[in-house]
């Protein structure tokens, strides 16, 4: 009888031992994931090597997803799978028709969507709290190398725009554009790059949320400081919404008020020193040139042009190579069937989800569109993925 005790108490200590150690693989494999996610966030931004170090580690983490081999599939990520093909092959079909076809927004589409979807599958990959340390890593690491090149090549064209904002002069579009040349050269364009900034900031407030963490000070100037010194308004402008959300959802009625007020008035006396309407040289004003254009011409757009022949158009007509607007620039692409199948494609990713703080990504990802890009960019969609992983199921203190 003891011996029996004796070996099941053997078998239990082995079972115990063989489970652990699973367990303890598994930790390693999603820390693996999770450090792959972040490079991919930290590489994005920098134009080394055509702008492709970032698909790398996107790639290894499709790869190493899959051959864990625990891919779960049901009804909600079938209907998922559905409406992006049905995006990518309207997409495509539209470029297989015109006279100068251009693959590379299906191709980037397509690419972004599977990384979703194979992520979404995924029964076993979370979010754990130290991705907020890694984040801070990144930021930080931008923000250095971003100062490291405005000291390399002077500080003449930031102290002027520091100087004319001390004075209480407006600033204008192209005296922006000028200051920021020399980061240009390292990054993508500087309103690209600030709005990237914005989205990554909205996941480390997304996470500190989740894992009820509060941001401190410092995080909050390292991300602020960030953001400006490439000199985008409308980088400026997110960063501002993005936070005051944040705020917003923290606040009783008397804290969402003053919040709303706050926010109010912050934007507009920003938009009365950064922006000249008025001047066909802002940026401002020839996008209202641009947005017109699509209004008085919307139904030539109706079943998509392809993206060539939209940037033919628009630099004939308006003298820019797109709408800088996000529907437009899909409807004037790809066509209104498109449209909507991708935009059922993004709802349906968010319905997925319960996460009540996923407005945060949300938001930062029509804010990043809405006035610059198609939305199919993993400086996009990457906020998407971020919103299909789980999160540890841990109690952290605030900080």
């Amino acid at each position: 009888m003891i011996c029996f005790v004796l070996k099941n108490s053997g078998l239990i200590v082995l079972f115990t031992k063989q489970t652990l150690s699973k367990n303890s693989m598994k930790l390693k494999i999603q820390s693996v994931q999770q450090f792959l996610l972040v490079l991919t966030i930290f590489l994005y931004p920098f134009l080394a090597v055509g702008h492709v170090l970032y698909l790398i580690p996107q790639f290894l983490l499709i790869l190493v997803t899959l051959l864990k081999g625990e891919i779960k599939y049901n009804s909600n990520l079938l209907i998922i799978l559905f409406l992006g093909v049905l995006s990518f092959i309207s997409s495509l079909l539209v470029e297989l028709n015109t006279v100068s076809p251009s693959y590379d927004l299906p191709v980037k589409m397509i690419v972004n969507i599977i990384s979703i979807i194979v992520l979404l599958s995924d029964v076993n990959f979370k979010i754990a709290p130290s991705i907020l340390k890694q984040i801070q890593f990144v930021v930080l690491a931008w923000l250095f190398i971003t100062v490291s090149i405005y000291l390399k090549n002077g500080t003449n064209s930031i102290g002027i725009i520091i100087s004319s904002i001390a004075a209480g002069d407006n600033i204008g579009s192209s005296q922006l554009y000028g200051a920021a040349t020399p980061i240009e050269e390292v990054f993508l364009t500087k309103n690209i790059t600030s709005m990237f900034t914005v989205a990554v900031f909205a996941i480390y407030l997304y996470f500190c949320s989740s894992f009820k963490r509060n941001i401190n000070v410092l995080m909050f100037l390292i991300f602020f400081m960030t953001t400006v010194l490439f000199l985008s308004r409308q980088g400026i402008l997110a960063f501002l919404v993005i936070f005051l959300l944040y705020k917003f959802n923290k606040f009783g009625k008397i804290g969402k008020s003053v919040v709303i007020g706050f926010g109010v008035a912050s934007v507009l006396y920003i938009f009365k020193k950064l922006f000249d309407l008025k001047s066909s040289e802002d940026g401002a004003s020839q996008r209202l040139d641009l947005w017109l254009y699509f209004a008085n011409n919307y139904s030539d757009f109706i079943f998509g042009v392809g993206q060539n022949k939209l940037s033919f158009i628009l630099m004939s007509n308006v003298g820019i190579d797109n709408f800088h607007m996000f529907f437009m620039n899909q409807i004037g692409a790809y066509g209104l069937i498109h449209f909507i199948f991708f935009s059922l494609f993004l709802v349906a990713v968010y319905l997925t989800q319960s996460n009540k703080n996923r407005i945060l990504l949300v938001v930062a990802y029509f804010l990043n569109v809405l006035f610059q890009t198609f939305g199919y960019e993993y400086g996009n969609l990457f906020l998407f993925m971020i919103m299909v992983i789980p999160l540890v199921d841990q109690k952290i203190k605030n900080t």
